[in-house]
């Protein structure tokens, strides 16, 4: 794949500009810092609110997420940076590069496989009936 002048300009620019910037993925969409705060439930239980941005723009806003879902969704190493504050941002070196999901992801990931599945084995039926 050849960049562009103008993407060549863009990727140059990130890099000088932005050069120990972290990123970290949420349902593979990029994301270069995370605000987050700790809500404590009735029960004594965290809940945790987080919103992902790349640059000035909101990716992704997720609320009420417990302890499980919240590593799901950021990745375990900004789980535990999370966890242990009330609130805050991570980015640049305090942001780590991670693969989360939502909840949502997991579940649509989840029933596109079973369909891929399904269609597989219904080829297979025709197949075998075919010879």
């Amino acid at each position: 794949m050849k960049l562009t002048t103008e993407q060549q300009d863009l990727v140059t620019f990130d890099l000088v500009v932005f050069p120990e910037m972290g990123i970290t993925y949420i349902d593979d969409k990029e994301s270069d810092r995370i605000h987050f705060a700790r809500y404590l439930l009735e029960g004594g239980e965290p809940s945790y609110t987080v919103t992902f941005f790349y640059r000035s723009q909101v990716v992704a806003k997720f609320k009420n997420l417990d302890t499980d879902t919240l590593a799901d969704t950021v990745g375990d190493k900004n789980a535990l940076k999370i966890a242990g504050s009330d609130n805050g941002i991570l980015h640049g070196n305090a942001l780590h590069n991670e693969y989360g999901l939502s909840s949502e992801e997991v579940d649509r990931r989840i029933l596109a496989k079973e369909e891929r599945k399904e269609r597989e084995f219904k080829s297979t039926l025709v197949g075998s009936a075919q010879t």
